[in-house]
């Protein structure tokens, strides 16, 4: 990552960690995540994560080209569904893909760890906290969403509140 995009994205953590605190103190809606971790001062590959009050986990780190950011979204954990539901959720996330393309794009896919990720690249330049704070909050309602329509059609057996752990477990 260049000195500059380094400097913007650091930058913008911290705006989004204050703007989160602020909002969370003044209750304003979709902004009522808490950082998890306090970014690091050591190397780029420092991530801001948050926690929502409903168990939905975003996480804001570099992406590989080091010009944007990625943002993820961890909806659920498929693990915990088998056979003809797990099918059903895979159909269901591919439905959505078609759906994210068509307005502001992001895309859902899973992760090594099975868990449902919805997640978009946005670039680093030009890019301020607000504008990036209104993307991360049209990301969550969207995850939000996918999440509700994902936990319907697996019958409801899904619990809301699946964060993934760093080793790779569900916490």
């Amino acid at each position: 990552m260049s000195e500059a995009n380094e400097r913007i994205y650091r930058g913008l953590l911290r705006e989004m960690a204050a703007l989160a605190a602020s909002a969370a103190a003044d209750g304003t809606p979709h902004i009522t995540g808490t950082v998890v971790p306090e970014p690091g001062a050591d190397g780029v590959d420092a991530d801001g994560e948050f926690l929502f009050d409903d168990g939905l986990y975003v996480r804001l780190r570099p992406a590989a080209e080091a010009t944007e950011a990625l943002v993820e979204v961890y909806m659920l954990d498929l693990a915990l569904v088998s056979g003809p539901a797990r099918d059903l959720l895979f159909h269901a996330i591919g439905q959505c893909n078609a759906v994210g393309a068509a307005g502001r794009p992001f895309a859902i896919g899973v992760d090594e760890r099975d868990y449902a990720v919805l997640f978009r690249r946005l670039p680093l330049a030009g890019m301020t906290a607000e504008t990036l704070m209104a993307e991360m909050s049209y990301l969550v309602e969207q995850g939000r969403d996918v999440r509700s329509l994902l936990n319907q059609l697996a019958l409801g057996t899904l619990p809301a509140r699946t964060i993934p752990a760093a080793d790779g477990a569900s916490a």
